[in-house]
């Protein structure tokens, strides 16, 4: 599961579960394709003016994709772990609705350590 919180107007916020399938040798390493179900949503503040008076409405617009992925996570003998994935999925209620996008990425890099 990922998640990623937005801070300020203007960014995404998601929460993401992904299945991965490894196609190395070695268990849970190496290069991977995924598939993943994601919630997303965009805060937006804008003003509106009505009767010559303006007004600050924060607009939230959100979706749900199901989409896929490729990327290599490498682990190494002392236990760090390194990773970094792609993927792009295809909103499925709103679709560019949402908030323009109808087909919202995924990406990252991970720096981590097993115990």
């Amino acid at each position: 599961m990922s998640f990623r919180l937005a801070y300020n107007e203007g960014q995404y916020s998601e929460i993401a579960t992904f299945y991965r399938r490894y196609l190395g040798k070695k268990h849970a390493s190496g290069f991977f394709i995924e598939g993943f179900a994601m919630y997303h949503q965009k805060k937006d503040l804008f003003n509106r003016n009505f009767n010559s008076s303006t007004f600050n409405v924060l607009e939230t617009k959100s979706d749900f994709a199901l989409g896929v992925g490729i990327g290599y996570k490498w682990v190494s003998k002392k236990g760090l772990i390194l990773q970094a994935h792609l993927g792009a999925g295809r909103n499925i209620f709103n679709g560019k609705n949402s908030y323009g996008e109808l087909f919202p990425g995924k990406a990252g890099i991970s720096i981590g350590y097993g115990f």
